[in-house]
Order: structure tokens, then sequence, then C-alpha cells
């Protein structure tokens, strides 16, 4: 996963993928939480950031 990458979780249930370098910038805007998303799990042996990108387009 690239290092400029920063993921976030909302109270509205959708997952954020942004850009850290200049300028920051929103990658993909996951939805589909019934509930807020309160947590995210980085490991390897689950999907890459990158797999799930391209599953949702």
């Amino acid at each position: 996963m690239s290092s400029d990458l920063l993921a976030y979780g909302s109270s509205d249930g959708t997952l954020t993928v942004c850009t850290v370098s200049v300028p920051p910038s929103v990658v993909k805007q996951l939805s589909g939480h019934s509930k807020g998303v309160t947590e995210l799990n980085e490991d390897s042996s689950r999907l890459t950031m990158e797999h799930m990108m391209m599953k949702s387009a």
C-alpha cells in the first residue's frame, strides 16, 4: 500500500481513502455499512486497499 494514503471511517457508515500528498485529495469513498465505521484493521492477509477500490468501482 502506498505510504501517502490515509483511510478513515465516519459515523455515517462510509470509509474514505485520501492522499496526503500535496495537494491532498479523496481517492475513493466506500459506503455500505449500516452503522458508523469506528475501527480500521490493516491486515496483509485481507484484501488490500487497492483491491477494495477496484471492486467498488
